[in-house]
């Protein structure tokens, strides 16, 4: 897997990990049923790009539309609640939230932990489906029923994998502020909902999958 720093598909996974583990999480309960629209969805889009040169990952295209617009516009598919987080230096990320309406969260871009906690107290409601910029919905309808099949009063954090393999995508059902712990729990999917894009390579393989993709769902 390499280091986990380095590859920001994980990084939510070990942020977690590490905070939970560290005690430096408090939690405000605030319950809300999984229906259908009134998921916040949280998109973390503030990462360098460095395997990309330091270009705006998330801004790499993909048949005409960039990773995160194709991410947007899934994901508008199921709820009407969409934030991305991102600094100010990203200002193609920027201009896209703009033009697709999207909520914004300004952070300072450094700390990717201390990123994610402000961004979801900003947002201040749960549940609360938190991803990166660089994952690419492949099966939207097992995405969809992944999260519908979350229980109403669920765990603080459930983290979503794939095959046994962390997906990029936690749904947190309680809103952290500091100081005390918070458990992490996990659901697994038999069936791949989405693909990390992390290297140049990932995203060719990802251009040459839909290019042969012949039905609505990835063979």
């Amino acid at each position: 897997m390499g280091n986990p720093l380095i590859c920001p598909a994980f990084m939510l996974h070990y942020a977690w990990k590490y905070l939970y583990k560290s005690g430096k999480l408090t939690v405000k309960v605030q319950w809300m049923k999984y229906s259908d629209r009134n998921l916040q969805f949280l998109i973390m889009a503030g990462g360098k790009g460095t395997r990309f040169g330091n270009a705006e990952k998330c801004m790499q295209d993909i048949n005409g539309k960039s990773i995160l617009e194709n991410l947007i516009d899934s994901l508008k598919t199921l709820s009407d609640f969409i934030s991305v987080s991102t600094t100010l230096l990203h200002r193609k990320t920027l201009e896209l939230c703009r033009l697709k309406d999207v909520s914004v969260i300004i952070t300072d871009g450094d700390n990717y932990i201390n990123d994610l906690r402000s961004s979801i107290v900003s947002i201040g409601r749960v549940p609360l489906v938190v991803m990166g910029s660089d994952i690419y919905l492949t099966d939207l309808d097992q995405f969809r029923y992944m999260i519908k099949s979350l229980p109403d009063h669920a765990q603080p954090i459930i983290d979503l994998l794939q095959n046994n393999t962390f997906s990029g995508i936690s749904v947190f059902s309680r809103i952290p502020e500091k100081d005390e712990t918070m458990e992490y729990y996990e659901m697994n999917s038999e069936k791949n909902f989405s693909m990390n894009i992390n290297t140049k390579e990932e995203l060719g393989m990802l251009k040459l999958s839909i290019g042969k993709k012949t039905t609505g769902h990835f063979q």
